[in-house]
């Protein structure tokens, strides 16, 4: 009988807590909130420790949508893949990172630091690769023009010699 009560107590205790939302959806309130400058609700959704990072998650960047891919999950993390895309100069940035989680006695919550963290590597890669397009893109466009400069050079040349073979010597 005690034991019936036990089990009884326990699966009550379970039916009556509330519930935690999946990792993947706190990440989808989490960068909602972001999204739109909703910066104390993004927060309630942070760990603790990093809840006051969450405003420099995306510094000056307009984000435009977000989205969610494949969770990745262990007791108590997980990390659910992110896109993020922005508004640039020139069209839109996708920027891929990952949305690091925690599970806390009070359920998931976004490990801002460690987002942060992704986030900035992803930024700072694709400004490495957008940067070395620009370099390489120039030093073609600058091949060209030393390619084109030297014909011209050479044309000069070979009109001067053909000049000088032509003209009268004088003594």
């Amino acid at each position: 009988m005690r034991l019936l009560s036990v089990a009884l107590l326990v699966a009550l205790a379970i039916a009556c807590a509330p519930p935690t939302e999946a990792p993947e959806i706190v990440a989808e309130h989490f960068w909602e909130a972001v999204r739109v400058g909703n910066f104390d609700a993004a927060r309630s959704l942070a760990t603790a420790p990093t809840a006051e990072l969450v405003a420099s998650i995306t510094s000056e960047q307009s984000i435009e949508s977000v989205l969610l891919g494949e969770t990745l999950k262990s007791e108590g993390s997980a990390v659910v893949r992110t896109e993020i895309v922005t508004p640039v100069q020139n069209g839109k940035r996708r920027t891929r990172f990952d949305t690091h989680l925690v599970h806390e006695p009070e359920g998931w919550r976004v490990d801002a630091r460690a987002t942060r963290r992704d986030l900035t590597t992803a930024l700072f890669a694709s400004a490495v690769s957008q940067l070395s397009e620009i370099v390489e893109e120039g030093m073609q466009e600058l091949g060209d023009a030393l390619e084109e400069s030297a014909a011209d050079l050479a044309r000069e040349i070979h009109e001067a010699l053909e000049e000088l073979e032509t003209s009268p010597s004088t003594p």
